[in-house]
């Protein structure tokens, strides 16, 4: 019994050292990542513009709060945005997401400073007008209304042809005849250089005495506008229905099978229909019967009109959604 305690006592003894050892070189084997504690992502944009969002990412390591501002670099106490960060768990990656107002007012060089307890960390941003133009539409046969604040904002699509950009844009959503038609807006803050249809010329535009653009019958309805000749801008307004197509579907690559808009009401956008599928073929999505406008899907849900096939994994019946949404188009499939 002696010899097996004093084996116990030299393993409790040595185990001490081990342990006393480890903690009097705590700081020798403390690791560090490089990371410094506060640090902003590189995706912070250099550049941001007017009307447009900017996200801001950082990284905050064992600092419990402090303050994220914004100010023009020439005049540090005029803070245009100020948020109070709270890291309670001092490891914390956060992101948010500034709105640019529209009206130039945040102009030039600017200043974003994330500031925490003994670490400051700065980043340089320009805001300027985008060379980029946007449109809305808006008027009383819309969900808009006559309000430019509820605007509707297009699509814009770019494509190459002889070397030289083309560019248009896109805007899908139900249309009544009644409420006196429609008119374009180059922002949403007012009415300033609104436009319209060139009188006794449906088609063309016009920011002078212009006339505003009917709906002939209450439906769903593409509008294109073509802006790039300033001499002659255009638009078109089409009757827009949609169907499936592809070899999943019984009409493989030949026929459509017609979707059903999900509700008759001003601005609805979302198209759907529950159709039995053959798993590992594939679909897209087509307007009107023809291939002049067609969806496809570039990565998650989204779509594009070049995108590719959509895969259908398994057989079945599935419920099918198109959502032509302003924001962006996007479709789901469920399963039933």
């Amino acid at each position: 019994m002696k010899t097996n305690y004093i084996i116990f006592s030299y393993v409790i003894g040595i185990t001490f050292l081990i342990i006393t050892t480890l903690i009097g070189c705590k700081k020798e084997y403390k690791f560090d990542d490089g990371i410094p504690a506060a640090t902003f992502a590189p995706s912070i944009a250099d550049t941001a513009f007017f009307g447009e969002k900017l996200t801001i990412n950082f990284i905050a390591k064992n600092l419990s709060s402090g303050t994220l501002t914004l100010a023009p670099i020439n005049n540090q106490d005029s803070i245009v945005f100020q948020e109070d960060i709270k890291n309670e768990n001092s490891s914390y990656i956060f992101d948010t997401e500034v709105l640019i107002p529209e009206d130039g007012s945040w102009h030039g060089n600017y200043l974003l400073t994330l500031s925490f307890s003994g670490t400051k960390e700065t980043r340089e941003i320009v805001f300027s007008k985008s060379q980029i133009k946007d449109y809305y539409v808006l008027g009383g046969s819309s969900s808009a209304g006559w309000e430019p604040s509820l605007a509707i904002k297009f699509n814009r699509f770019t494509s190459e042809k002889d070397g030289k950009t083309i560019e248009w844009y896109d805007y899908y959503g139900y249309l009544t005849k009644a409420g006196d038609g429609l008119k374009l807006i180059p922002t949403n803050t007012g009415w300033d250089g609104d436009m319209g249809m060139l009188p006794d010329e449906p088609g063309k535009i016009t920011s002078e005495n212009e006339e505003n653009i009917t709906v002939p019958a209450d439906g769903f309805y593409r509008l294109r506008l073509d802006m790039s000749d300033p001499a002659n801008r255009t638009y078109k307004l089409v009757s827009s229905k949609w169907g499936i197509i592809g070899d999943a579907t019984a009409g493989q690559w030949d026929n459509d099978t017609d979707m059903q808009l999900t509700n008759a009401e001003k601005g609805k956008y979302e198209w759907s229909i529950t159709i039995n599928l053959t798993g590992g073929k594939q679909i897209k999505f087509r307007e009107n019967d023809n291939w002049d406008i067609a969806l496809g899907i570039t990565e998650g849900n989204n779509l594009s009109y070049t995108g590719e096939n959509i895969p259908v994994a398994a057989d079945g019946v599935y419920l099918v959604k198109l959502i032509l949404d302003p924001t962006g188009y996007k479709y789901s499939l469920e399963k039933k």
